[in-house]
C-alpha cells in the first residue's frame, strides 16, 4: 500500500514539471535526461533529444531537476 503513495506522488512531481528537464533514475539503466510531455494512468510520456520514450512509473527509482 505504501508503494501507491509513492506513485501518487512521483505522479504529482511529474506533473508539476511537464516539459520541464528532468534526470530520471531508472531500474537497470544508469539515467535519462528528459522532458515529461504527457503522464497517463502508470506511464511518463518522455521527449529526450530526438527519441519519445514511455516509462512506467514504477520503474523510476528517484527523480531530480536538472540545476
Amino acid at each position: 500500500m505504501e508503494f501507491l503513495g509513492v506513485e501518487c506522488e512521483l505522479k504529482k512531481f511529474l506533473k508539476f514539471h511537464l516539459n520541464t528537464p528532468l534526470v530520471f533514475q531508472l531500474e537497470g539503466n544508469p539515467f535519462l535526461i528528459g522532458r515529461p510531455n504527457v503522464i497517463e494512468d502508470d506511464v511518463a510520456i518522455v521527449v529526450e533529444t530526438g527519441y519519445t520514450t514511455y516509462l512506467r512509473i514504477r520503474e523510476i527509482e528517484s527523480l531530480s531537476t536538472i540545476v
